[in-house]
């Protein structure tokens, strides 16, 4: 029972590992170096709008796979800077779901949602503890940390049946227990997982969803600014959202910041 156990954890490990991000070619890191130093240029002379464009320019051309985070932080900061506090908010929660352990970005996010008047992104109670503990580490650090802990059961479990004894069997249950609590962060991040791009509403104080796109069409429902939603269509200038409540309606794009 144990070992068929083992074996499904481990097939879910070598999955997460297969998904995650590889590390860029010289020849991509040496432009999202020439980028950066662009921008950086830009954002000291007090040109945020260029060091804006020249960092969302490395995200389109996917030359900042290894640095994501920390381009999606300098967004972040640009885009402030311009006065355009709620898109910040997007920038910086973008920002750690790349780098959850970033904690400027978790500053920073917190210090542009109290200037939009909206609650914490952590409310310090136990759930948002709870989320945040199991979202600190990305998808492939949970992966590896899991398939150490099943190296090491499956090391006390091979021991425990070749020579026996109560300290063998004490250390195969220890393993077990470290299979279960470090698989949590990677089931927790597969529970939450959707099969639609995540975004996050901007307008403020809330936007209405709307039955079909187009502003002459009723509402149905008001979305608070910096919630969370996922996209389901598009249509021109109107995206079609589903809110955390299961609630369904049309929003115009601009009062929708897609996660990244």
């Amino acid at each position: 029972m144990l070992g068929k156990f083992g074996i499904a954890l481990l097939s879910l490990v070598l999955v997460a590992a297969a998904n995650s991000p590889m590390a860029n070619s010289p020849e991509q890191a040496g432009d999202i170096s020439s980028k950066n130093a662009t921008a950086i240029e830009a954002y000291r002379a007090g040109d945020y709008s260029t060091a804006e464009a020249v960092w969302i320019s490395a995200l389109e051309e996917d030359l900042a796979t290894a640095d994501r985070g920390q381009v999606l932080y300098n967004i972040g900061n640009a885009v402030y800077r311009q006065g355009r506090v709620t898109e910040a908010i997007g920038w910086y929660t973008s920002c750690i779901g790349a780098t959850p352990r970033d904690g400027d970005a978790w500053n920073n996010l917190e210090f542009v949602r109290r200037e939009a008047e909206l609650e914490p992104a952590d409310r310090g109670d136990l759930r948002s503890t709870v989320a945040r503990i199991l979202s600190s580490v990305d998808r492939s650090e949970a992966g590896w940390m899991m398939l150490l802990c099943i190296a090491l059961w499956t090391f006390a479990l091979t021991m425990e049946a070749v020579r026996g004894g109560s300290l063998w069997r004490r250390l195969a249950f220890l393993g077990f227990l470290a299979v279960l609590f470090s698989s949590a962060p990677l089931a927790w991040q597969l529970s939450t997982e959707s099969e639609h791009p995540e975004a996050m509403i901007l307008e403020q104080p809330a936007a209405a969803l709307r039955t079909e796109p187009g502003e002459t069409h009723p509402a149905i429902a008001q979305v608070g600014a910096g919630s969370r939603v996922d996209l389901l269509d598009e249509l021109g200038d109107w995206v079609r959202v589903e809110t955390e409540l299961g609630e369904r309606g049309w929003a115009p794009r601009s009062m929708v910041f897609e996660l990244r």
